[in-house]
């Protein structure tokens, strides 16, 4: 049910965040956030977070809401894209 709520909101399956700061807990440079799970996943890949996500068709309001659902909570307002899309990220 809550997959299905956060597909409405607009989220993609999964998004990629770039780790070079390392502010997730893995030496990972990018990692991957999946819709509706809390945490990231690191991933072992060549590309960067941009070209990954530009490949799975994920804009980057859609990614920053990935984000932070991901670290806070999906019941949050900044867990849509729309709290995200003229912030220029």
């Amino acid at each position: 049910m809550l997959d299905l709520v956060l597909k409405s909101k607009g989220l993609p399956e999964l998004a990629f965040i770039d780790n070079s700061d390392g502010l997730a807990s893995t030496n990972a440079k990018v990692v991957a956030v999946k819709r509706g799970v809390p945490g990231c996943y690191a991933v072992v890949t060549e590309a960067t977070a941009d070209e990954l996500n530009a490949k799975h068709g994920v804009t980057s309001a859609q990614r920053e809401a990935m984000r932070f659902g991901s670290m806070f909570g999906w019941s949050s307002r900044l867990a849509t894209p729309q709290a995200w899309e003229n912030e220029g990220h």
